[in-house]
Order: C-alpha cells, then structure tokens, then sequence
C-alpha cells in the first residue's frame, strides 16, 4: 500500500527543494543566454569598419580571446545546472543500486 504525501512533497523529497534546484539550474542556463547575448554585442561593436577604429586582426584577436572565456563560461553554467537537475531528481543522493527510477 502506498503511503499519502502531504502537500509540497513529492516521490524524490521534499518538493520545495526540488524547484528551488531547478530554479537554480534554469538560472544557471539563462545566465549562459545572457553570455552569449553580451559577446554577439561585443562582436558587433569591434567589427571592422570605415570608423571603428580596429582592423581585422586585432577584431579577430578580440573575438577568440573573449569568445574562449564565453565558452568557459558556459561551460561550468551548464555543467552545474546538470548537477542541480540531479540534486532535484534525487535530492538524497543517487540510487545504491545504480538503476535509476522512471519519472
């Protein structure tokens, strides 16, 4: 016989943990979103030009520069938004067993 939950739990814990992760990890994404958001206008304002003041190389030093620490960046946003979804899905660690539950 399964036992009831009470309201805010759910299967996994507690469920306001979960969606506060889960907030934390969709968090972490549109961070990423902003990322790449802030290098297409640092890529559009050092394009070379008539009156911009830079040539081709050094537009194109800026951009593998700054599009390397963008990538890092996103990098470790996405590596700990995955971390967050696996704290929410198994907020009391992963299964002993090593098999995982079907949600």
């Amino acid at each position: 016989m399964k036992h009831s939950l009470s309201a805010g739990q759910t299967e996994n814990g507690n469920g306001r943990l979960a969606l506060i992760t889960r907030l934390a990890a969709i968090g972490g994404l549109v961070a990423s979103v902003g990322v790449v958001a802030v290098f297409a206008f640092i890529v559009y304002i050092t394009l070379p030009g008539a009156y911009s003041g830079l040539d081709t190389i050094e537009s194109t030093v800026t951009w593998i520069s700054l599009g390397l620490i963008a990538l890092l960046v996103i990098g470790v946003n996405i590596v700990y938004a995955r971390v967050l979804f696996a704290v929410a899905r198994f907020p009391y660690g992963f299964p002993v067993s090593g098999k995982f539950p079907r949600s």
